[in-house]
């Protein structure tokens, strides 16, 4: 799940799939107040510059960037949880694990007229034209897509799986079927039969070609190749539960099997001894996160504990308790290069990852990690007085510095994976935004924003002025080119575009206040 939720979002992703969206934004749903009349729009980027467009949802807004509408019919049902998804592409090499050039490739929709559809997200000198996507019939009663997955060797062998209710026409029961599409298939090609996929497809890592998924077959743990044929190997009974969760490197997951966590090599096929016994068929693993060598994760049953595991499959040591807060719950948790930092209901704790020595180092409500690069650590959290405070910390815990009134509330990340290091080649921020002036009641209506680069904390632009009407502010994107969401006491959400490393780059692309507008990842 390759790019499965960032920020907020930094729980679980895998390497190279995604799974049921990047941010939970979709097109005409989620908060949308007008479900009725919802289309797909594109955005060429901050003065027309890089290699793909941006999408986001709903078209009737004025836009200093000119958006191009993909699909003015386009409705989608607000049953559906995630009716639009973007895949990214990059160039592997396969000598270093490295994906470099990652930019969005294509997007792919489902229609009320129950058909999938993809559009091109590469520019070029027409609009891009929707295509329907396999044979596939009644999309618009999907349940979900279970998985996403890049191929890297071709992105038109990109797949998507998705959930669709049996015979009874209800989702989430026992005779919903699994079919999966690839972007390369036409209106003539019929999806395939999938089975319940567990995380994400497994790759060659000469090729980065997609080679294999782990599934759940009638019962029975089993790895499938790229069609979900040919399953072998009944690795472990699966009665009622199976998932996956962080990925450390190529294909060595953190797997849940009926509330028992697991280590699995899908490159030998190799499923370790049980690591941990959760107890109870109501509880289940809430967190994970991996440094390439040790797995963190913690549990339903007991919130206020972060165990530890090798990412190794030989053996049978158990996972360790690393973390107790005895306190608070855990409300999450990252990792910089030398410190594990979680956050609870009071405030930030970092914890030295090679002896577990604990300190304190943020105190407040709302608090949380918004961005690691290396040992560079950015977060937020409010005072009692409701006051949001911006801060940076080495996570040696030297060079801490605060910004009364402002919060971190942008960051773009880098457009190379080194794929052998898990978590953190992924998700370490190159440029960070703040937003400066928060004042009572009126949130960061007219605040200031100013990106820095996250390894140097040097100044970076000053992007403008968020417009008096809106409260707060969030961006996110892979490379400097952003849509980012701008929120108002209404609620309204509307759509913003700017470059984070251009000056006064920030522009309004909509103004539409009897609708909530949302990026699509």
């Amino acid at each position: 799940m390759l790019l499965e939720k960032v920020a907020k979002r930094f729980l679980l992703l895998g390497v190279l799939s995604l799974s049921a969206g990047l941010c939970g934004c979709g097109v005409g749903n989620k908060g949308n107040t007008d479900t009725t009349s919802n289309s797909t729009t594109i955005t060429c980027g901050v003065s027309n510059s890089g290699i793909a467009y941006l999408f986001f949802s709903t078209a009737d807004s004025t836009c200093p960037d000119k958006p191009r509408t993909v699909d003015a019919g386009t409705e989608v049902k607000s049953t559906i949880f995630n009716p639009a998804w973007v895949f990214p592409a990059g160039t592997y090499d396969s000598a270093t694990k490295t994906v470099n050039a990652i930019h969005n490739y294509a997007m792919v929709y489902a229609n009320t007229n129950g058909n999938l559809y993809k559009v091109s997200a590469l520019k070029g000198s027409s609009s891009p034209v929707p295509t329907q996507l396999s044979s596939a019939s009644s999309a618009e009663t999907i349940c979900s897509v279970t998985a996403r997955a890049i191929d890297l060797a071709n992105p038109d062998n990109s797949q998507i799986v998705y959930r669709t209710p049996g015979a009874n026409a209800t989702c989430n029961n026992n005779d919903d079927t699994y079919k999966m599409v690839r972007l390369s298939m036409g209106a003539s090609d019929a999806p395939i039969t999938a089975k319940q996929p567990i995380g994400t497809a497994m790759h060659n890592w000469s090729t980065g070609a997609i080679t294999y998924w782990l599934v759940n077959d009638a019962g029975a743990l089993k790895r499938c190749d790229a069609n979900f044929a040919n399953c072998s190997g009944n690795l472990l009974a699966v009665s009622s539960y199976a998932s996956q969760w962080a990925i450390a490197g190529p294909n060595r997951w953190l797997l849940e099997i009926d509330h028992v966590v697991y280590v699995y090599d899908g490159d030998t096929n190799t499923l370790s001894a049980a690591r941990h016994s959760i107890g109870g068929t109501n509880q289940f693993v809430t967190g994970s996160i991996t440094d390439g060598s040790n797995f963190y994760f913690v549990t339903s049953n007991e919130p206020r504990v972060i165990y530890k595991a090798s990412v190794a499959v030989d053996g049978s040591v158990m996972a360790a308790a690393f973390v107790t807060d005895s306190a608070n719950p855990i409300g999450g948790f990252t990792l910089s290069t030398n410190t594990l930092l979680y956050w609870t209901s009071t405030g930030i704790t970092r914890v030295v990852k090679s002896n577990g020595s604990a300190t304190a180092l943020a105190t407040g409500t709302a608090a949380g990690v918004f961005a690691v690069n290396g040992n560079h650590v950015y977060y937020n959290y409010t005072l009692g007085s409701g006051t949001p405070t911006a801060g940076s910390i080495d996570d040696d815990g030297n060079n801490k510095t605060e910004t009364a009134s402002a919060s971190w509330s942008g960051v773009a990340y880098g457009t190379s994976w080194n794929l052998t290091d898990g978590f953190a080649a992924i998700y370490q921020a190159q440029t960070i935004i703040r937003a400066d002036g928060y004042s009572a009641g009126t949130g960061f209506a007219g605040a200031k924003l100013n990106s820095y680069n996250a390894a140097s904390k040097a100044l970076v632009a000053a992007l403008g002025t968020v417009p008096t009407d809106i409260t707060s502010i969030s961006c996110s994107s892979f490379g400097p080119n952003m849509l980012c969401n701008g929120f108002n006491a209404t609620p309204q959400s509307d759509i913003f575009l700017l470059n984070a490393e251009t000056v006064d780059s920030l522009v309004r692309v909509t103004n539409t206040p009897t609708k909530n507008e949302y990026p699509i990842y």
